[in-house]
């Protein structure tokens, strides 16, 4: 029974967060293309996912907060190689990218997709765990939080100081 309902809670966990985005993205795709001609409309959505996926990353570290004041000292070390991990994969990636003589945006997009762990691909699997596991949980949303803030800082540091269009 309990296996079962920890299945029924995955698949909705997946369709919700997985599958349900993916259909929006491709139809925002097909509208951006009918409305290739305007860039107001094309700016706009490609603004839109970035406050609302941090807005759902709020809501879900919010639902989870009552773990951390069991782990709070735990939290610091993972949050250190959740940290160290976007650091070394930034240097990793402009070291790579000279060695294969990568241009500069290969190289851009070789640092984002190092540093990006896609952690909030595993969040509907770690919502669908029992409670023993509740704390994985938070290390979850702990690691998307970082990986959401690493991802916005990467967007200021990486083309301004490891990979400068020339």
């Amino acid at each position: 029974m309990t296996v079962a309902l920890a299945t029924d809670h995955m698949l909705f966990a997946f369709f919700g967060i997985i599958i349900l985005p993916l259909i929006v993205a491709y139809l925002t795709g097909k509208c951006a293309e009918k409305y290739s001609k305007n860039q107001r409309i094309i700016t706009f959505l490609g603004w839109f996912p970035v406050p609302l996926l941090a807005f759902v990353i709020f809501l879900i570290a919010v639902s989870q907060a009552h773990v951390l004041t069991d782990a709070t000292l735990v939290l610091i070390y993972p949050a250190l190689a959740f940290i160290s991990f976007l650091v070394i994969t930034a240097f990793l990636s402009k070291a790579l990218s000279m060695i294969v003589s990568l241009s500069v945006r290969q190289g851009r997009v070789l640092a984002f997709s190092l540093g990006s762990r896609n952690s909030f691909v595993v969040l509907p699997i770690a919502f669908a765990l029992p409670e023993l596991f509740e704390i994985a949980v938070f290390f979850i949303v702990l690691q998307s939080l970082i990986e959401l803030f690493g991802m916005a800082i990467y967007v200021w540091v990486i083309p301004k100081f490891l990979f400068k269009q020339v």
